[in-house]
């Protein structure tokens, strides 16, 4: 038996069957049918048209936004792409440069041990330094180069030995610059230190070119100490221009640091660097100007009394001058101005 079609409740007549609605077609309906007892069901003729419309309108912004989408997701995809792309020739990049360091540290290794850089320093140790102090590898580990950062691109490998020999000494010592009281100052005592000296030969890259170093404060021929003349400050305020600057750069001299002093930060000292392009140098080359400025440094050191021996004999005095001083190990005020208010 067959069902019966649905019948209109208020005249008993059969609901003629209706297509497949859309939701959309069945919130028109519902928009229109107010009430069934009062209103048709069916839409009104004269709006046929302008639902077909709105219709049409609903279908066209679906499409689009689907459209839109389906952009958003091609978009996202393309930009994830470019971003591993970028990556991947950041990551190339950096595995080249280091690659290409590590070649250039194995290059500077091999001219270092061509001319015997090290047999050189300990010859000088056993015979001048008089088998005083001690030989440092100063050179670039290939894990720090492995390990690059790319804060320092621009920083490239070096092969250095330093012998080097420490002894006792005794130095003046400043703290507490500021406010005391209505007065301003600092605190000075003798103490004892550790004094060094050294001499360094090193090899290095920067931008693709070599060069050879050679680095002593006995290097600083008499002719040329006007240079630490000219190493001036006035008022306790560094002039950082031309005629003042010393650096590792531009050399031949590098700062060897600074220190309070009477209330004004001074340098410490200057040392000499003499540095040697060697690219265009064959190794006879080479070890020929370096022997000359090793006998220069070792002329220079003999006749200044900066070999080991005669320098813990000046360390020793130092410190013993110091002990006899009121001020060994006891703080002083040193009053460098007053308060007025």
């Amino acid at each position: 038996m067959s069902a019966e079609a649905p019948r209109n409740h208020n005249t008993g007549e059969p609901i003629p069957p209706q297509g497949h609605e859309g939701g959309f077609s069945k919130f028109l309906r519902g928009f229109f049918v107010v009430s069934s007892e009062i209103q048709p069901t069916q839409l009104p003729s004269e709006l046929s048209d302008f639902a077909a419309k709105i219709n049409r309108g609903a279908e066209e912004g679906l499409n689009m936004a689907q459209q839109a989408e389906l952009r958003r997701i091609e978009q996202e995809r393309q930009s994830v792409e470019r971003r591993l792309r970028a990556q991947e020739a950041n990551e190339q990049q950096r595995r080249q440069l280091i690659e290409n360091r590590l070649q250039r540290l194995e290059g500077i290794k091999q001219i270092t041990e061509d001319i015997r850089i090290r047999d050189r320093l300990a010859y000088i140790r056993t015979t001048v330094w008089e088998g005083k102090g001690q030989i440092q590898d100063m050179t670039t580990s290939s894990a720090s180069i492995t390990e690059f950062n790319s804060l320092f691109e621009n920083w490239d490998p070096r092969v250095a030995f330093a012998l080097m020999y420490t002894y006792p000494s005794a130095d003046r010592e400043e703290s507490g610059h500021g406010r005391q009281g209505y007065s301003y100052g600092y605190n000075w005592r003798l103490a004892p230190t550790t004094e060094i000296t050294s001499l360094e030969v090193c090899i290095h890259s920067v931008d693709n070119k070599r060069y050879l170093d050679v680095i002593s404060p006995c290097l600083i021929q008499e002719e040329e100490k006007i240079l630490i003349d000219r190493i001036t400050w006035g008022n306790g305020v560094y002039g950082n221009n031309d005629d003042h600057r010393v650096d590792w750069v531009h050399g031949p001299y590098t700062w060897e640091g600074y220190k309070p002093l009477n209330g004004s930060v001074v340098p410490v000292g200057v040392k000499a660097i003499i540095r040697i392009p060697i690219d265009r140098l064959s190794s006879e080359e080479i070890e020929e100007k370096l022997d000359q400025i090793l006998i220069n440094e070792t002329t220079a050191r003999v006749r200044g009394n900066t070999v080991p021996s005669k320098l813990i004999l000046s360390g020793q005095e130092k410190l013993r001058r110091a002990k006899a001083s009121p001020q060994w190990m006891k703080w002083e005020w040193v009053l460098t101005d007053s308060v007025t208010d």
